[in-house]
């Protein structure tokens, strides 16, 4: 199986690459900015390709006559990005599987199912000069569900947490230290970690035949202080908090994703709990 990876170098995406180079059957191609040095063990088994992703040009001279059985595109972030894609592998690629995001969502109290936000209806507007995340990744997944011949998979992962990530890491650095965590903004979201987002990703572009919008989460949700009340049992401190302060995850609306579609394609996903205490004692046993 011929994949192609369109970022790939760091955080979950560089996980996800791990994972692909570690199935048997796979021919795994990344292509980035160049700007990141790639890990040994994925270089040695990987081709690297340097691109400038919002250039037409640059992707179709470098891919030359390539073709792939899936493309897993980490770094698309608007509608003009999407419209180089669909032009650059229109005839080329069979799976096409973008990263979007939970924010294409709005917030409400109730839980959001793929259905609550739907691109075949949506807008798109490819002559504003900038798109805020929110709405590039609406109209990311618009242009290509409107206009791709391929295949289309849209990843809607909440907010991706790991032992290594900075934002995870202020809560243990806060708690640590007896500092106050600011509240201000406080709302419940999902989360997951960077690696089931990886091995999702894996499952739903090369394992299933699955085409759409589908979330992507662990079970359970959580707010700022209910998310340092957890990391704090397990360091068995207890955090203080600041409500005139804001901290990572403070979103200010509430955005609670359904991950049961996903779990129908034969994928389980870890309760939020699990993983953010697995995540705390990895952090404190690295320091």
């Amino acid at each position: 199986m011929k994949i192609l990876v369109l970022g790939g170098s760091s955080f979950f995406g560089k996980k996800l690459v791990r994972k692909l180079i570690n199935q048997h059957d796979t021919d795994v191609t990344i292509a980035t900015r160049g700007l990141t040095k790639i890990d040994e063990e994925i270089s040695s088994k990987t081709r690297q390709l340097v691109i400038d992703r919002t250039d037409l040009n640059s992707l179709e001279r470098t891919l030359g006559s390539d073709d792939f059985d899936v493309v897993y595109d980490q770094i698309c972030f608007n509608p003009v990005e999407a419209k180089i894609a669909v032009e650059v592998f229109s005839d080329r690629v069979k799976r096409f599987v973008l990263t979007s995001s939970m924010a294409v969502y709005d917030g409400t109290p109730e839980l959001l199912r793929e259905t609550d936000f739907d691109p075949i209806v949506f807008t798109t507007d490819l002559t504003l000069a900038s798109y805020n995340y929110k709405e590039g990744k609406r109209q990311a997944e618009a242009y290509l569900y409107q206009n791709a011949p391929f295949q289309v998979i849209s990843v809607r992962p909440p907010a991706v947490i790991s032992s290594d990530d900075k934002r995870f890491a202020f809560y243990i650095a806060k708690i640590l230290k007896g500092e106050p965590i600011g509240t201000l903004g406080s709302s419940t979201i999902s989360f997951i970690s960077a690696n089931e987002i990886a091995d999702f990703l894996l499952h739903i572009g090369t394992k299933t035949d699955y085409i759409g919008p589908i979330n992507a989460n662990n079970s359970g949700y959580y707010n700022t202080e209910e998310l340092a009340l957890e990391i704090g049992r397990v360091l068995n401190i207890s955090p203080i908090f600041d409500i005139k302060e804001k901290s990572p995850y403070c979103v200010e609306q509430t955005l609670k994703i359904s991950n049961e579609l996903a779990t129908s394609t034969g994928f389980t996903f870890r309760s939020t709990k699990a993983v953010i205490r697995e995540l705390v004692n990895e952090a404190v046993n690295v320091k």
